[in-house]
């Protein structure tokens, strides 16, 4: 939100510029383990639709990439340079508030990081 801020203003003078937002897929699929991310990420993901909304009339364009996936070389949309594609086509096109990498809606399995359905441990909850 920050760097948001701190930009918006010349965009804004200028009357041009993009503004490219990353969540992942705790921002669409709700998550136990990955609830307390989730939390912002929703939030960032929400705010950057509205940013779309609000700033594309003004010639500022806003965007948000949901990575549902891991980030894997050699693995077709997964792969880091797949990916900044993506980016760099939002920022060409301009047509769309958001772009999803991998399967937001699937089981959640991480390629490349084993064990991510592993369960946490439980932590004892402090209640005022």
């Amino acid at each position: 939100m920050a760097a948001v801020q701190y930009v918006l203003p010349d965009m804004r003078a200028r009357g041009n510029g993009t503004l490219l937002l990353t969540t992942g897929v705790s921002s669409m699929t709700p998550a136990p383990f990955l609830t307390n991310v989730g939390m912002a990420m929703s939030g960032l993901r929400n705010w950057a639709h509205a940013l779309h909304t609000e700033l594309g009339p003004e010639g500022i364009y806003v965007g948000t990439v949901t990575i549902a996936s891991g980030i894997v070389p050699g693995e077709g949309e997964t792969d880091p340079d797949a990916i900044g594609a993506r980016y760099y086509s939002m920022y060409e096109q301009r047509d769309r508030a958001e772009e999803i990498i991998g399967d937001p809606g699937g089981n959640l399995r991480v390629k490349g990081v084993p064990g991510l359905l592993r369960r946490p441990r439980r932590l004892p909850m402090c209640l005022p």
